[in-house]
């Protein structure tokens, strides 16, 4: 995903079979699949001891891969979530992302997030990936980090371990 648009992507995802659903696309909260992006955001949050529970959780976009299955998943860890989206008034968007604890952001808008938006200690989980100037960027301004307990740049930072985690899916779809 994307699929050309002259494709009906719903069409072409309602005919994937669970059994071969290695990204994840039908998670509805049940399984041991987590999509591709939210099994490496899991990951990280293990290793580096992030826990949902209470926290104030902004996802920023509600897409398919990252926003939709982020806003389940964290929803299950006990998080209180807000999902950000395009909709969202500015004012609110701007509230929600100062008093947020941890941010996901999955957009594809670079450095939609600055510094001066987010509150010191934020963990910031980057998943938007896009061009800004022929170069590879993420949501996130790179100077947030400055701010941020935990900061996944882009790239090198969420997406080799999306890539493992699709791989991991692969291997233990057929134990299903």
């Amino acid at each position: 995903l994307p699929l050309p648009e002259q494709i009906d992507t719903n069409a072409v995802l309602v005919v994937i079979p669970t059994t071969h659903d290695v990204d994840a696309i039908h998670y509805d909260g049940e399984g041991t699949l987590l999509p591709p992006v939210i099994g490496a955001i899991a990951e990280i949050a293990s290793r580096h001891d992030v826990s949902f529970a209470g926290k104030q959780v902004v996802v920023i976009g509600a897409g398919r891969l990252v926003g939709a299955p982020a806003l389940l998943w964290t929803h299950e860890q006990g998080a209180h979530v807000t999902m950000i989206t395009k909709e969202t008034a500015a004012v609110e968007s701007a509230a929600f992302i100062a008093a947020a604890d941890i941010i996901i952001s999955g957009a594809g808008h670079p450095k939609l997030l600055q510094p001066e938006h987010i509150k010191d200690g934020v963990i910031i989980f980057d998943a938007g990936t896009s061009e800004d100037g022929g170069a590879l960027a993420g949501d996130a301004d790179p100077a947030c980090a400055d701010k941020a307990a935990l900061f996944t740049p882009v790239p090198g930072g969420i997406g080799p371990i999306t890539i493992a985690v699709l791989l991991r899916n692969l291997i233990a779809l057929p134990r299903q």
